[in-house]
């Protein structure tokens, strides 16, 4: 019998009733993660995130989630 082997990603995103749409987030993700659309981030590239969470620590309004997702 062979096994599957299972990954673990971790997927940001931006919460929109939480966010207030002061860029925080843009200014300190170094991987480009983050861009705005009209007054609100979104997580256009969460699939670069390296795990740093600098944008869940400083988001002034706790907007930045955060998820693992598993995959066979």
């Amino acid at each position: 019998m062979q096994s599957t082997p299972i990954s673990l990603f971790i997927e940001v995103y931006v919460d929109p009733s939480l966010c207030i749409g002061c860029r925080t987030c843009i200014d300190e993700c170094s991987m480009g993660v983050f861009e705005m659309d009209g007054d609100k981030a979104y997580a256009v590239r969460a699939n670069v995130c390296i795990g740093c969470f600098k944008c869940r620590e400083f988001c002034p309004n706790h907007a930045i989630q955060t998820r693992w997702i598993m995959r066979a």
